[in-house]
C-alpha cells in the first residue's frame, strides 16, 4: 500500500506508524526522499534508526524492516524496482510494504492508496495530483474536508478525519477504515520491476 500526502509534516509517517503498530503479520517499509542529483538505498540499520528520523520512527512502529529511498523524480522506477527486491531477497514471508510518499505512487501498482491532508487544506504540493487522483481513502485533519474546501475533489473517496491529533477515538476509526480495506484486498506480492 502506498501513503501520498498534501506536504510534508501532513501526518504521512505518524499514518504508517499507526497502521505498522495495528496490523498483523510482518510489514515492511520503503521511505521516499526525493533529491536534486544524487540517487541512494541505505538499509543499515544504524542510520535508519538515527533519532529523529522517519525511518527510526516506522521501525519502532513495528516493521520488520524499512528501506530509504532517496532520488530524483527521474529515475525513481529503477530505485524503487531495487528496494523491492531487497524485499522480496530477505523477506519472502512479509504480509505486505507500506511505501510512504507521493512519487513512488506514479510509478508503483499498488493494492491501496491513501492520500492524507495537513490542517492547510488549500497548501498542497504541485506533485501531490497523481497521489489525490489514485487515492481511495483520504485522510483529513480538523474537518476540513466538510467545509467543501475541495469542491468534490473527494468523490468516489472515503473519507475519514481526525478532529484532534491526540485524539485515540480518530486515529482508531481512520486505521480501521483503511486495515478494512486491506484485508478485503488480496495484496498481490510484488515482483522486481
Amino acid at each position: 500500500m502506498c501513503i501520498g500526502g498534501a506536504h510534508s509534516g501532513c501526518g504521512k509517517t505518524t499514518l504508517a506508524e499507526g497502521l505498522l503498530a495495528a496490523l498483523k503479520g510482518r510489514w515492511g517499509a520503503i521511505k521516499y526522499t526525493r533529491t536534486a542529483f544524487y540517487t541512494g538505498i541505505v538499509s543499515d540499520k544504524e542510520t535508519l534508526l538515527q533519532e529523529g528520523k522517519d525511518t527510526a520512527r516506522l521501525l519502532m512502529a513495528g516493521a520488520v524492516d524499512v528501506v530509504w529511498v532517496q532520488a530524483p523524480y527521474l529515475g525513481l522506477d529503477d530505485v524503487l524496482g531495487m528496494a523491492l527486491c531487497s524485499f522480496n531477497d530477505n523477506f519472502n514471508d512479509i504480509n505486505g510494504i507500506i511505501v510512504e510518499g507521493n512519487s513512488p505512487i506514479e510509478f508503483m501498482r499498488s493494492d491501496l492508496v491513501v492520500f492524507v491532508y495537513g490542517r492547510d487544506m488549500a497548501r498542497v504540493k504541485e506533485h501531490s495530483q497523481q497521489a489525490i487522483a489514485k487515492a481511495s481513502i483520504v485522510v483529513t485533519w480538523d474537518g476540513s474536508s466538510k467545509n467543501g474546501t475541495l469542491n468534490g475533489a473527494f468523490s468516489g473517496k472515503k473519507i475519514c478525519t481526525v478532529y484532534e491529533k491526540d485524539n485515540q477515538e480518530d486515529w482508531d476509526e481512520c486505521l480501521n477504515i483503511i486495515m478494512g480495506d486491506i484485508t478485503h484486498k488480496e495484496i498481490n506480492r510484488m515482483g522486481c520491476f
